[in-house]
């Protein structure tokens, strides 16, 4: 009976060896898990403070083989293994991975790491293109951290400035509601006031303008009512007077009003400067000035006060 003769070649030879490799990567990961499953067992059962001897002594592991091992059981090995299928990995994502490649990719997050592997063709990778890919990738997310941390600071400083602006509008409508109350309560009186002033003296020129009959002199009561009119106006006057001392600090309110608003429109104005600045070590600089300026502004009023007391 003839044998039937392979012809030997490169290409096939080739082949061979590829697969070879592949079934020994998968046997070592394999058996990387495996051992790692095993380690995990070991550990609940070992007194505590033998481990690092029990290691030594019964596999001659040190506890860095031996967290690296139990770390891929637990990032790549399945839960349990079943009768129905001998895979003892998670993901036939990770099929392909060599132990090196499996302990550098324990530095990825367990939910990016399936989708790292796909998207970079890691199975040929080698551990050092790998170690720089993933030093890489961290560095982006690091940058990216720093961007949302950055862009929620700003979103906070955009709150607190609109805050800071709605501060100051309730300190000018507070004022100007103090200067409506005021005048509401002052101006009244002073009409009033000034009304009856008005129609005492009318009263009074109409019983120094009545005409007087020949050999006939303004009455006794008329000249009582004039003499009463006249004191009456006295009074009225200094009353009068009193309202508008009483009245005065209206104005100086008014004043305040003025300056409160221009002073309010000025920090928006800073506000705004500042919300808008893109460098965010010049942004903290600016908020740093604003805050000293009213610092400076609060400590002149509190000075202003010992100087009035």
């Amino acid at each position: 009976m003839n044998e039937i003769s392979v012809v030997r070649t490169p290409e096939l030879i080739a082949l061979e060896i590829n697969n070879i490799k592949d079934q020994t990567r998968a046997l070592v990961l394999f058996n990387s898990i495996e051992i790692g499953r095993r380690l995990t067992e070991a550990k609940e059962l070992v007194e505590h403070g033998e481990w690092g001897n029990w290691l030594e002594e019964r596999v001659n592991y040190s506890k860095s083989t031996a967290n690296n091992l139990m770390k891929i059981f637990n990032e790549y090995g399945a839960d349990q293994l079943t009768l129905l299928s001998d895979k003892n990995i998670k993901s036939e994502v990770f099929e392909k991975l060599n132990y090196s490649q499996a302990v550098e990719l324990l530095g990825v997050p367990s939910e990016e790491r399936e989708k790292f592997i796909e998207e970079n063709n890691v199975e040929d990778m080698s551990t050092r293109e790998l170690k720089e890919k993933i030093k890489e990738i961290k560095k982006l997310n690091k940058a990216l951290e720093e961007a949302n941390k950055s862009k929620e600071n700003m979103e906070q400083q955009i709150k607190q400035t609109n805050e800071d602006k709605e501060n100051l509008s309730q300190v000018i409508t507070d004022l100007q509601n103090q200067i409506t109350a005021h005048n509401e309560k002052q101006n009244p009186v002073i009409e009033e006031l000034t009304q009856e002033i008005f129609y005492a003296n009318q009263r009074i020129k109409e019983l120094e303008n009545n005409p007087i009959e020949v050999n006939t002199d303004i009455t006794e009561e008329e000249k009582a009512e004039k003499e009463a009119l006249r004191k009456q106006v006295e009074i009225l006057e200094k009353q009068l007077e009193e309202q508008k001392k009483t009245a005065k600090p209206s104005q100086s309110l008014a004043k305040m009003s003025v300056c409160v608003r221009d002073i309010s429109g000025k920090f928006s104005d800073i506000l705004n400067i500042i919300e808008a600045e893109e460098d965010y070590q010049l942004r903290d600089k600016l908020k740093i000035a604003a805050s000293k300026l009213l610092k400076m502004m609060e400590e002149n009023l509190n000075s202003q006060g010992l100087d009035d007391a």
